[in-house]
C-alpha cells in the first residue's frame, strides 16, 4: 500500500509502538489551536515537511513509554 504524500502529517502512537496516521489537514488542525486533536493522554507526532520539522506532542497525562517511543520514531521519520 502507498501512502500519499503530504507536506503536513500528524501520527498517533499506539501503545505498541505502531503509528497511525490521522486524517486531518493543517487547517483543520489551525482551528481552535489544535485543542481538538491534541489531548493530554495522547502522544502525537506532527510532521511540517515544508519548514523540514517533526514535532512531538507529548500529553502530561501520556505514558513514558510513548514519549521514548516518539522519540525513536521520530528519529526514523527525519532519515
Amino acid at each position: 500500500m502507498v501512502n500519499s504524500y503530504s507536506n503536513f502529517m500528524i501520527y498517533e502512537l499506539k501503545n505498541n509502538g505502531e503509528r497511525a496516521r490521522l486524517n486531518i489537514t493543517e487547517e483543520e488542525f489551525i482551528q481552535n489551536d489544535g485543542k481538538a486533536i491534541l489531548h493530554s493522554s495522547q502522544v502525537l507526532i506532527i510532521i511540517k515537511e515544508e519548514i523540514r520539522r517533526i514535532y512531538i506532542w507529548k500529553g502530561f497525562e501520556s505514558s513514558v513509554r510513548k514519549k521514548f517511543i516518539a522519540s525513536r520514531v521520530a528519529g526514523e521519520l527525519q532519515n
